[in-house]
Formats: structure tokens, sequence, C-alpha cells
């Protein structure tokens, strides 16, 4: 169980997003990936997944605000202002975009389930490097966030976290 996550009684269903599973495979805490970037929530709170599926898929509504160089990391401002950066892997940088096949492009606009990289997982970790795929809100402090699943294998698509703008609650 991920313990950052508070729970929340009230929430305003203007004000969310639902960040879903972008992908197949086992949800692990951000603490204990192998990235002191990512593990010691510098860039922001969030989650990552050990991935058994090779199509990463849009995990929450909103526009593609950064696809860096070599395919490895997609930005995406949801509909409520939050921003998500999706890193596949650990020092895939060092790829150069080999085994990255990028669907979506700069300003595009998706929906969660929206194709966004076609990724050759085995080929990677046969390359020696670590997969484990960041789910990171970058300006995570001004949101409250919350778990929805306990599963440690998640399915693409499964509901994993609310993001609530902090301030912005109601009763349910």
């Amino acid at each position: 169980m991920i313990n950052w996550f508070k729970k929340q009684n009230r929430i305003d269903v203007s004000d969310i997003n639902v960040l879903y599973s972008p992908m197949n495979g086992k949800l692990i805490d951000i603490k204990d990936v192998n990235d002191k970037t990512f593990s010691s929530g510098i860039m922001g709170r969030g989650i990552a997944i050990i991935p058994d599926s090779n199509l990463i898929s849009a995990p929450i509504e909103g526009e593609i605000i950064m696809i860096f160089p070599t395919k490895h990391a997609i930005g995406i401002k949801g509909n409520n202002g939050c921003e998500l950066i999706i890193h596949i892997g650990i020092d895939t940088v060092e790829l150069k975009g080999e085994y990255f096949d990028c669907k979506v492009k700069l300003g595009d606009l998706v929906k969660p389930g929206q194709p966004l990289v076609d990724v050759q997982m085995n080929k990677i970790r046969a390359k020696g490097y670590d997969t484990s795929t960041m789910l990171v809100i970058t300006n995570s402090n001004e949101f409250d966030i919350n778990q929805l699943t306990t599963n440690s294998l998640i399915i693409k698509s499964e509901k994993l976290l609310s993001i609530v703008r902090k301030g912005n609650t109601i009763e349910n």
C-alpha cells in the first residue's frame, strides 16, 4: 500500500481527474524505484508500474505538453491542471529513442486509453535496463491525491488515483 495518499471524504466532481493505469503490470510505490530522482519525490508524488505489456496509453484526459526527443518520457496536462509525466524505464534516455514508437505529437488532445507509445519492453530488458514506468504529478503540491486500488497486479484502464485540486471539495 502506498502510504502518502490522504483519505478524502469530499470532492467536487467538476474538478476531479481519475488517473487510469496506462498498461498492465505490477503497481509499486515510487519510493521503491531504483532512481533517486523519482524515489525521493524531487519531481513530485506519483506511482510506478513494472510493465508486462508494451503499449503505454493515456492515463488521463488532457493535452500532450512534452515529448522528450528520445520518446521515453511524455508530459500531459490534465483537464483540471494537473501536470503528469510518464517516464518509461530507468536510464532509457541512453537508448536514444530506439525501441520507442510514439503515437502522439505535441499539442494532441488525449483521452484515457488512447495509445501514446509502443515500447519494445523485452528488447529494453535484454539490454539490461529497468522498465519500471513512473507516473509523476509534477505539481502534486496543488492536489489531494487518493489511491483508488489496493491491487498489486493491475490492468490497463484500471482506476489508480483520483486527483482533486486542493480547496475544491463538496460533500459526496
